[in-house]
């Protein structure tokens, strides 16, 4: 999010910079809904690995995280989203 504190100035440049892709997702813990969260899903499906994601406090990149794994293992999205809850994630 353009508002988060602590983000690498220039991130993007930077990170282009050494030959990586660069994505920026900006989400809200409120906004993991089916939608957005199959949109996550499939950002990260297409994109060359290894992948890095990241947040200011890891909260919402853990959730985004265990989303997809657990999508990618054929949970659904709502027994998936009730993990994240019960984690504190979200």
């Amino acid at each position: 999010m353009p508002d988060e504190t602590d983000l690498l100035a220039n991130e993007q440049e930077k990170t282009e910079l050494l030959g990586l892709y660069y994505v920026n997702f900006p989400t809200k813990p409120e906004d993991l809904n089916h939608q957005g969260t199959l949109q996550i899903y499939q950002t990260i499906t297409e994109l060359p690995k290894p992948i890095l994601i990241h947040c200011d406090n890891s909260i919402r990149s853990a959730a985004i995280v265990l989303l997809y794994i657990c999508i990618k293992q054929g949970i659904t999205f709502e027994k998936a989203l009730q993990k994240v809850i019960r984690l504190g994630l979200i």
